[in-house]
């Protein structure tokens, strides 16, 4: 729920006989029925979630591209709660693009993340779309272990259309109808996927 600053978990099953359910959590806000903007950032409210993704032990992923940022929350399960994880930040409060790393960037910096993705093994993936690349993360790794889209970490520029370039990475999602389980992405920019 981008405007409100929220992510909403709506019960199963979702059905016609059911057709309006109302939500049963929320993240990003203290209740169901506030809706602010963070003047400060935290590891319990953010600025327009982006992405969202819950891992196969129930962990909720949301990326926060005005924040520069990907937050974990240990369980889906419990309704709103503070993060227990920060990709792209040195901590919960910082929310500069590409921190410490700027102009370029580095495996554990963002810029712009429009979306986050998780597999079966654990591993977390971000369209780190300002920095023209997607990043695979390991278990609790804060630096990222695989990037797409660029030659190394630290490089950032859009770049030509050839078969390993990516600019501007909208969304991406992960086929897994026969391993090995391909990733696709949009690659916005050059009008591709």
């Amino acid at each position: 729920d981008f405007n409100n600053a929220r992510v909403l978990r709506f019960a199963a099953p979702l059905s016609p006989s059911n057709p309006n359910p109302g939500a049963t959590a929320v993240w990003g806000q203290s209740n169901l029925t506030s809706r602010s903007s963070p003047a400060q950032a935290s590891g319990s409210a953010f600025a327009g979630p982006a992405g969202i993704a819950v891992d196969a032990a129930g962990s909720l992923y949301v990326s926060v591209p005005r924040e520069n940022r990907v937050l974990g929350f240990a369980s889906a399960g419990s309704a709103g709660g503070t993060a227990n994880k920060v990709l792209g930040q040195t901590d919960f409060v910082t929310t500069n693009a590409n921190s410490g790393a700027s102009p370029l960037t580095s495996p554990s910096a963002l810029y712009r993340p429009l979306d986050v993705k998780t597999d079966a093994n654990g591993n977390v993936f971000v369209c780190d779309s300002g920095n023209n690349r997607v990043l695979q993360f390991t278990g609790s790794a804060k630096s990222a272990v695989r990037v797409w889209g660029q030659n190394d970490f630290i490089t950032n520029g859009p770049n030509q259309i050839k078969p390993v370039s990516i600019s501007s990475p909208y969304k991406m999602v992960i086929d897994y109808s026969s391993p090995p389980f391909a990733l696709y992405i949009s690659d916005t920019n050059n009008n591709r996927v």
